[in-house]
């Protein structure tokens, strides 16, 4: 093969490879909030309490962290769904998942991306 085929190749896999990493680096992730709720449900970490509360991301918490229970002030709090029939607050399990339907009500819950 000639040197003017070889660097044409050379070129075209450079100009290829330069395409690629573009749209890699100027594509937006996946994982950046795509979907993200803009209220978030929690659950209050003591069983005495229990308690379910919302905050909106970006939000004002007032000097405390989003998942502090506004009841009792227990500093965790788990990620929870809210039932939008009846307003039940359950902790999420594994991978954001929930019992669907809900266990209050029995009618079906949203996914979380369009929880409110």
């Amino acid at each position: 093969m000639n040197k003017p085929v070889q660097i044409a190749i050379i070129v075209a896999c450079l100009a290829a490879a330069g395409y690629l990493v573009f749209g890699f680096v100027t594509k937006p992730s996946a994982t950046a909030n795509e979907g993200a709720p803009d209220i978030l449900h929690f659950l209050c970490a003591n069983p005495k309490c229990g308690h379910g509360f919302s905050w909106e991301r970006g939000s004002d918490t007032g000097g405390r962290d989003g998942d502090t229970c506004p009841d009792c002030g227990t500093e965790s709090g788990y990620r929870a769904a809210k039932c939008p029939n009846c307003a039940h607050y359950q902790a999420l399990q594994g991978h954001g998942t929930y019992q669907n339907p809900c266990p209050e009500c029995g009618k079906d819950m949203p996914p979380l991306r369009e929880q409110e």
